[in-house]
């Protein structure tokens, strides 16, 4: 389910601009997929992940988030819960799902789309709409 764009997922590297983290309220691995892709089926009301639910179908990627993703004027990456806790141990205690923002200069990290607000996202157009305006004020020039 994960996917990078743009982007090395060596956290040593220097960034070349910075970068978005979408952060999933779901655990990696190909079992845990699988887990996760029947629970959405079965009871998609109680699935954990509204970033995931939204953002995926049963058979991928949306094609317009896909979109919305790729003309982001940022380097994007996509971490499961467990991902974050290993590679960002300062941010595991963060309610989940979320979308930060990774500063390239100091590699500060800010918080700019919390769990809260995407769990009372409904459709994907709405998610599309709060990220966009999350986002709007952080573009580089």
């Amino acid at each position: 389910m994960a996917i990078n764009t743009h982007v090395s997922t060596d956290q040593s590297a220097a960034l070349s601009r910075n970068r978005l983290l979408f952060v999933y309220n779901a655990d990696s691995g190909f079992l845990n997929m699988l887990k996760d892709w029947t629970h959405k089926i079965v009871s998609p009301s109680t699935y954990d992940c509204q970033l995931c639910a939204l953002t995926y179908g049963n058979t991928g990627m949306r094609k317009k988030w896909h979109t919305f993703i790729s003309n982001l004027s940022f380097d994007t990456i996509f971490l499961h819960r467990d991902e974050l806790g290993k590679q960002y141990p300062s941010l595991i205690n963060t309610p989940l799902p979320c979308i930060f923002l990774e500063k390239k200069i100091g590699r500060s990290i800010q918080l700019i789309l919390d769990a809260e607000t995407i769990n009372k996202q409904q459709t994907l157009d709405q998610l599309i709409d709060v990220c966009s305006r999350s986002i709007d004020g952080h573009n580089e020039p």
